[in-house]
């Protein structure tokens, strides 16, 4: 149901990190989705995996569980069921 939606924008919270990816979950609707660390643009961005956070390299800009950002929905792959979004800023 979220193919139409594909390049929409929504709220969201980060709800999983690791090393290459993140998960966020909408928060006006049930939906989970994941966000590659390839798509934050801003800067290059290291797992600290002690504090369930990324660290901007340059800019010291922070992302960690619970923070509220805006994505877009980039791609949906209904075979695999998962859906990839894009931070907006």
């Amino acid at each position: 149901f979220m193919e139409p939606r594909v390049g929409d924008r929504f709220k969201a919270i980060i709800s999983f990190i690791s090393d290459t990816i993140f998960f966020v979950d909408l928060i006006d609707q049930f939906v989970s989705g994941a966000v590659h660390l390839s798509s934050l643009t801003d800067d290059y961005y290291l797992h600290d995996w002690k504090r369930y956070r990324l660290v901007g390299d340059i800019t010291g800009k922070v992302l960690q569980i619970g923070d509220i950002i805006e994505v877009e929905l980039t791609e949906v792959d209904v075979l695999s069921q998962k859906i990839y979004f894009a931070p907006t800023s």
